[in-house]
């Protein structure tokens, strides 16, 4: 699975940082960052899932 960020949506709440913080990450305390872009291990799978599905404006998007 791959993880993106739509920057442009993405209003930092850190949301996605405090469910998967292995994945996700603020920067400069403005700018949300995934910290692999490499394909996500499966076991973090079900976190990233979350952290999606929380995010307040949909800026994270997963692919297969």
């Amino acid at each position: 699975m791959r993880v993106s960020v739509d920057k442009d949506v993405c209003a930092c709440t850190g949301t996605c940082a405090l469910i998967a913080p292995e994945v996700f990450a603020i920067e400069n305390h403005s700018e949300l960052v995934v910290l692999d872009p490499e394909p996500v291990d499966d076991t973090l799978r079900d976190l990233v899932v979350e952290a999606a599905e929380q995010c307040p404006t949909g800026a994270i998007e997963i692919t297969e």
